[in-house]
């Protein structure tokens, strides 16, 4: 796909919302200049839908989509080309009230599964992939009172993925370990400083294991939201409980400033009476590689409302972690574009439909870069495709991406000095003559 084509947006038709959404890690973008996105197509799926997850469900290389309704779940099969087949809807019966998806690799054979967390039946639902997208019925697992997130990780150190799900209800989360085969038992419920409304595995500080990162509000009438963070020993029994006031939103974890840690991303909304007016931002706090960590930065300070949860990923295919965060009020996707260093001054928006929330990252059309699949409440989730620009490569004169003969021919047809700086392609090195130097960047991109 040239750097001209127009991206484009698939608009999938939902109803009511989940809470939050996890799921196993995707790779980052190819490297390109600029993420782009652009307008929308709609494909109807199933009424009340939630957030989707997104992974390769059928083994066939391209990326999938899994979206929560009240009773189930619907599975859309990718084309390869970032369009769907007609979806396959699975129920969780007697589960109901979908409050949250994820999608791993539960049974360890290769492809990923799901887990549904169930709020009014406070249960997970465990669905198992034959390999090619057909899931088993579900199989049920007791949990605290009202589960609204559920979050994968090696919890107990076995090396197979654990559950940690947010009981809404009870102040607690359950820790349900993996027998290997998807099976599962209750491992521990530790209670939690705030009232849980998502849970996030991580290794926050840096020693292998899992640990957990628990978002909601305070308890006893407190309403400011908190992170909660307790680390894993590394037999998931989790101890202490650090608390961040202030992260507004869902956070996403990321290595933020390069350094192999992992730092948050968030958003916060604020507002200052009887003087001054509500300020949202997008929020960053840098972890001290031990887990701990600092008070938070914010960007794209602004009178918008309606910040939704940021995602976290390489969408200029940079090698570091940009954000992507839905704004709903403007119906815009905000994209902040990270500087290499955990700083985020550059940013620009896209439009995203209507009410947009939470969005996820992954190659949706299998072109090596990064889209966005995102949430319209009340009736929709929308898959924005990101055609970015690949950075030219020294010494493509003709823009054929490759560096060859006829390149070679055009540099030694225009050897000498340039006429006018900055208007001689074959001047490689930009010192105003192509010469050696050119020529020598010219041969290190050799490729036919």
């Amino acid at each position: 796909m040239s750097a001209m084509t127009r991206p484009f947006l698939i608009g999938l038709v939902a109803g009511s919302f989940v809470f939050s959404v996890t799921a196993c890690p995707l790779a980052s973008a190819e490297s390109c200049t600029r993420p782009l996105y652009g307008p929308a197509l709609g494909i109807e799926v199933v009424p009340n839908l939630g957030y989707p997850v997104i992974g390769d469900l059928d083994g066939d290389g391209d990326i999938d989509l899994a979206v929560p309704n009240d009773s189930g779940v619907a599975v859309l099969l990718n084309k390869g080309d970032g369009s769907f087949v007609t979806p396959a809807f699975y129920s969780a019966s007697p589960a109901v009230y979908a409050y949250s998806l994820t999608i791993c690799d539960l049974d360890v054979d290769g492809d990923p599964d799901l887990a549904i967390a169930y709020s009014y039946s406070d249960h997970v639902a465990i669905l198992i992939n034959d390999g090619d997208g057909n899931f088993a019925p579900p199989v049920h697992y007791a949990t605290g009172d009202w589960p609204v997130s559920v979050a994968i990780g090696d919890v107990d150190g076995d090396g197979d993925p654990d559950l940690a799900v947010a009981n809404n209800g009870s102040y607690s989360v359950s820790i349900l370990s993996n027998a290997g085969d998807a099976t599962f038992l209750l491992h521990a419920d530790p209670v939690v400083n705030v009232t849980p409304q998502r849970v996030i595995l991580r290794d926050l500080d840096g020693d292998g294991d899992a640990d957990l990162a628990v978002w909601g509000g305070g308890v006893a009438w407190d309403m400011t939201n908190y992170l909660s963070v307790l680390l894993n020993p590394g037999d998931g029994s989790f101890v202490g409980s650090a608390l961040y006031p202030g992260v507004g939103s869902s956070p996403d974890f990321a290595d933020l400033e390069g350094d192999g840690d992992l730092d948050i991303a968030f958003t916060s909304f604020g507002c200052h009476r009887p003087v001054g007016g509500c300020i949202a931002a997008v929020g960053v706090m840098l972890n001290d590689g031990a887990g701990a960590f600092s008070e938070g930065r914010t960007y794209a300070k602004s009178e918008f409302k309606g910040f939704g949860t940021p995602v976290v990923a390489d969408l200029d295919g940079d090698g570091d972690a940009d954000l992507a965060v839905a704004v709903s009020s403007f119906n815009l996707i905000l994209i902040l574009i990270n500087a290499g260093n955990g700083t985020f001054n550059d940013s620009t928006t896209f439009d995203a439909g209507a009410n947009p929330s939470a969005p996820l990252s992954g190659d949706l059309d299998g072109d090596g870069d990064l889209d966005l699949a995102v949430t319209n409440f009340p009736d929709a989730v929308s898959i924005l495709l990101n055609v970015c620009a690949a950075p030219p490569i020294p010494g493509d004169l003709d823009g054929d991406g490759l560096v060859n003969a006829r390149d070679l021919a055009g540099l030694l047809g225009a050897w000498g000095s340039c006429g006018e700086c900055g208007d001689c392609p074959a001047d490689v090195s930009g010192d105003c003559a192509v010469d050696a130097a050119d020529l020598a960047i010219l041969l290190d991109n050799w490729s036919a």
